[in-house]
């Protein structure tokens, strides 16, 4: 679903979901207590510790480490299943927080307007297919040809870490697979620019 498998992807040790897509989980509801301590966060991209990891006071977040490696050191430290509803809950909540904070985009004042040129082009040059394209549909033409994993993009723009990018399809569902690297769909709806960067399971 996502965009370059080992990045915005999940990591090694979590389980894989099952499903026909690679951002196929639906977001499933956390603790309230966990969702209003984050709402109340007001942490802003680029600090270092992203504010779901904040939540847990008995966890020292490596502002250096990779999401899924965090997230899964989490996990054993709180001894949550690795097919338990909790690990899948947390790691759906822990990507919904960092899509906000790192890719959703606020609707031009109350028009409802969406991204304009020159915010496509921003993410064609983000992801490496050109920047120049002189119209939207030809920027979301490049777009559909890019195979990286959105959980790569999320490290990416949080840490600044190259793109991993993949030849074809086939390559992206492999590497997402091996690093469990997955996005629900529900998650990047909201993105107009980041959704073209979806891929399905075939």
């Amino acid at each position: 679903m996502t965009s370059t498998p080992s990045s915005l992807s999940l990591s090694h040790t979590h389980s894989l979901p099952t499903g026909n897509t690679l951002s196929n989980r639906t977001p499933s509801s956390p603790p309230s207590s966990l969702t209003h301590s984050l709402s109340q966060s007001g942490q802003s991209p680029g600090q270092d510790t992203p504010p779901f990891f904040a939540f847990f006071h008995d966890f020292t977040f490596n502002p250096r480490g990779v999401l899924i490696d965090e997230f899964n050191r989490l996990a054993c430290l709180r001894s949550w299943s690795n097919k338990g509803p909790v690990r899948r809950w947390m790691w759906n909540f822990l990507l919904r927080c960092e899509f906000k904070r790192l890719v959703l985009r606020a609707q031009d004042g109350e028009t409802g307007a969406g991204p304009v040129l020159a915010d496509w082009q921003g993410l064609c040059v983000e992801v490496g297919v050109g920047g120049e394209e002189g119209s939207i549909r030809r920027c979301k033409k490049a777009l559909a040809k890019v195979h990286i994993n959105l959980v790569d993009l999320l490290e990416h723009r949080r840490l600044g870490t190259p793109l991993k990018h993949f030849p074809d399809l086939g390559a992206l569902i492999r590497y997402t697979r091996q690093t469990g690297k997955f996005v629900s769909r529900e998650l990047v709806k909201g993105d107009p620019m980041v959704k073209v960067l979806l891929r399905k399971m075939r």
